[in-house]
């Protein structure tokens, strides 16, 4: 997945070579994350969901829906400088943390 930076529409991007890549615009949403680095197995990604999960409980956060994982990096990328993100949406009134 990517996520294109506020100011852009679907018209400003570029069209893709690999037909296996879509396009689609979604609608926009608060969202908890944590960032980690390093490379990302099924194990880690759920470490890091449980401690992302344990410091909403701990605000009374509620996760609206199940969590992504985002990675930015192409494979050749040094793990100490890949960088992770978990991410779910949150109820828009949740504040900030």
């Amino acid at each position: 997945a990517f996520i294109v930076p506020r100011g852009f529409s679907i018209d400003d991007l570029p069209e893709p070579d690999d037909t296996r890549v879509q396009f689609r615009e979604e609608p926009a949403f608060r969202a908890a994350v944590i960032r980690f680095s390093g490379w990302v197995n099924d194990k880690k990604a759920e470490q890091y969901w449980q401690t992302l999960t344990v410091f909403l409980r701990e605000k009374g956060i509620q996760p609206l829906g199940e969590p992504t994982l985002n990675q930015y990096n192409p494979p050749w990328t040094p793990p100490f400088m890949r960088r992770n993100e978990i991410i779910v949406a949150v109820a828009s009134d949740a504040g900030t943390f």
